[in-house]
């Protein structure tokens, strides 16, 4: 009878465990939902912040998006860059797509270096281009004139 009674409790013990880990996968399943939307809105407002009038928005926004390496900036940033005239800012946005790393980011910052007008950022884009492309092959160097 005692062994019958042990059996009983082993199935129910492993009933509950079972239940314990229905419950748990279904509240992982259901959180992972509400997660993504928030990490598309949290994007969203980042790209938002880059696009603002508000410099120092602005600048928070595009030190973020280089420190998470939000590969959905890289398009957002490349416009500042053009449209962009406060040196500071645009250091900003080359050192953000330069940590972002892909290579549309570093496309970017090598053809800001060939058509910049500032002897500055031509040459700091060259020296990030070097130094991050030339392992990677991402981008084939081409001398800057």
């Amino acid at each position: 009878m005692e062994k019958r009674h042990e059996e009983n409790s082993r199935g129910v013990m492993g009933i509950i465990i079972l239940i314990y880990l229905l419950i748990t996968c279904a509240v992982l399943i259901a959180e992972e939902k509400p997660c993504n939307k928030k990490q598309e809105n949290n994007v969203k407002t980042l790209l938002n912040g880059i696009n603002s009038n508000n410099t120092g928005v602005r600048k928070s926004s595009i030190y973020f998006a280089g420190k998470y390496k939000i590969e959905a900036a890289v398009d957002v940033l490349s416009e500042q860059l053009v449209e962009e005239k406060d040196e500071s800012i645009k250091y900003l946005i080359v050192m953000s797509l330069a940590k972002i790393g892909s290579p549309k980011s570093f496309a970017v910052i090598k053809n800001m270096s060939e058509k910049d007008k500032s002897a500055k950022f031509k040459n700091i884009g060259c020296q990030i281009v070097k130094e991050y492309c030339s392992d990677t092959n991402y981008i084939s160097l081409s001398k800057t004139k």
